[in-house]
């Protein structure tokens, strides 16, 4: 070998399709957020009835919620390392199918602890894999196209809000409790075909071939060596039992580490802790809702016809925000914060009336705000802490927002048995939604904070490849007669060597 082939290099890089299948994906995605999102978004529609046959407090209601909330977040943090246990779609299909029983066996409910258990618990659980199985798949078949393939699945969650309040409805007028409860659990199994779409990403990537002169060893080694510690050889054997237990373990308290660690930053302190009041307030008032109506005289179909009106009102403002964000006039802080803005003002007005029409209204200026604000929050969260950043303060907010949900859920309930109003708990939202918009206003003050202290981002020296490593691609000698193997299709263990 002369001197310019010992420097010449070939690249093998595997990059995403930006396409193809990604696009079923994309179906398989936008059904599963359909119809697993039904549990939180129709937990007043489905259980009001059943609720006020038996004289329950407004406080256990909210524990009920909030404990299904709090699982549902948490599993944020566990789906990464399940699906390197188990796979995408034997995890996908399995918390898609039990996501569906717990909404039969809680039409069999007969008492409080029942309902924990079969809803709070398994729905908590199941359901919330399956949401966040769908956060982390579509960045792992599209690229540039991702702004137009997140925007489906999303769609779907206003999609659900809007339908299912009125069928829900509708069956259990026609058919009770338990017979409405078994329908929705049958319409909800079909979400395990979109779980049965999500192939690997592996299997999809396309492979990139270049040549490059003029790496040295000591740059070549690195890489290797890295490459060598993170992709396991197939052929040097099974790991132990022991590390196969060890590793989901050791993987999520990292995970918790680093999502905790950002918190440190000002920026994403605000942005977590905003994400965690809002959401959590406003989640609770949309279970809320039912009650306040149906307390206020009306009817279940009215009450269905108003949360429909609010998710029309959300959807309109999730597509409009996205549109908006890819122009440069359109400054996505302010329209985050906007929208945070007309939700409280929604939630105030709602509290202050007892007429259907002006409850329809204010309902529409909640539900538009809360669209405006969540269709914004990934993009918003990408500006402000930046790229390197992103995933830790996602997870950061979700960390918060579990502990939200464990709060000031069982409080919105407490306030109303403690005052037998519920337009004192409204306040109490509205005063929630009030204190995320007012975090955002020291916003400007946490910048200039961290541009002083020099921690505006993180910086790579000349020695870290940690971005090259996740990119996925080795270098090899351009003489070398085979290339490193695609991951065999048919052997489970070869697609999971491929962990971060």
């Amino acid at each position: 070998m002369n001197d310019n082939n010992k420097h010449k290099q070939q690249h093998m890089e595997w990059r995403v399709p930006d396409g193809g299948w990604g696009w079923m994906i994309v179906v398989g995605s936008t059904l599963v957020m359909i119809l697993v999102n039904i549990l939180p978004v129709c937990y007043g529609v489905m259980f009001s009835v059943w609720y006020t046959e038996l004289g329950v407090s407004s406080t256990t209601i909210a524990i009920i919620l909030n404990i299904f909330l709090v699982l549902r977040s948490m599993m944020s943090i566990l789906v990464g390392p399940l699906i390197e246990v188990f796979g995408w779609r034997p995890l996908g299909i399995f918390s898609n199918f039990m996501a569906a029983l717990a909404i039969i066996l809680s039409g069999y409910a007969t008492s409080i602890t029942h309902l924990v258990f079969t809803y709070s618990i398994l729905g908590g659980i199941f359901g919330g894999l399956a949401f966040a199985q769908i956060l982390i798949i579509l960045p792992k078949f599209f690229d540039k196209r991702l702004g137009v393939a997140n925007a489906f699945p999303m769609a779907g969650f206003s999609i659900c809000q809007f339908i299912f309040p009125i069928l829900i409805s509708y069956l259990q007028e026609q058919y009770g409790f338990k017979g409405s409860m078994l329908i929705l659990g049958g319409i909800i199994s079909n979400s395990v075909v979109g779980a049965a779409l999500f192939q690997p990403p592996e299997w999809h990537r396309i492979i990139i071939k270049k040549k490059t002169n003029g790496f040295s060893s000591k740059t070549d080694n690195t890489i290797l060596n890295k490459e060598e510690h993170l992709h396991e050889d197939v052929g040097s054997g099974e790991k132990s039992i022991l590390k196969k237990i060890c590793d989901p373990i050791i993987c999520v308290l990292r995970a918790i580490a680093k999502n905790f660690a950002i918190l440190k930053k000002p920026t994403a302190l605000i942005i977590s802790l905003g994400h965690c009041l809002f959401q959590s307030s406003t989640l609770n008032f949309i279970a809320l809702l039912p009650f306040v109506v149906i307390n206020a005289g009306y009817s279940l179909v009215e009450t269905g016809w108003i949360m429909s009106y609010a998710a029309i009102a959300n959807i309109a403002a999730r597509l409009s925000s996205s549109m908006l964000s890819d122009f440069t006039w359109f400054k996505i802080p302010i329209g985050y914060v906007c929208g945070t803005l007309m939700s409280c003002l929604g939630i105030t007005g709602f509290a202050l009336t007892d007429n259907i029409i002006y409850m329809t209204l204010f309902s529409v200026l909640q539900g538009f705000g809360h669209g405006a604000n969540f269709g914004l929050f990934n993009l918003v969260t990408k500006e402000i802490v930046g790229v390197d950043n992103h995933s830790a303060s996602i997870g950061a907010s979700g960390a918060l927002l579990s502990m939200g949900f464990l709060t000031i859920g069982p409080l919105v309930g407490l306030i109303r048995d403690s005052s037998g109003s519920y337009t004192i708990s409204l306040f109490f939202i509205a005063v929630l939604n009030a204190l995320s918009f007012l975090l955002w206003l020291f916003m400007p003050y946490a910048k200039s904070h961290e541009l002083k202290a020099g921690k505006e981002g993180v910086s790579c020296n000349d020695n870290n490849y940690e971005g090259v490593v996740n990119k996925t691609f080795v270098i090899i000698p351009v003489d070398q007669t085979e290339l490193p193997p695609l991951p065999d299709q048919s052997n489970p263990s070869d697609l999971n060597r491929l962990n971060c």
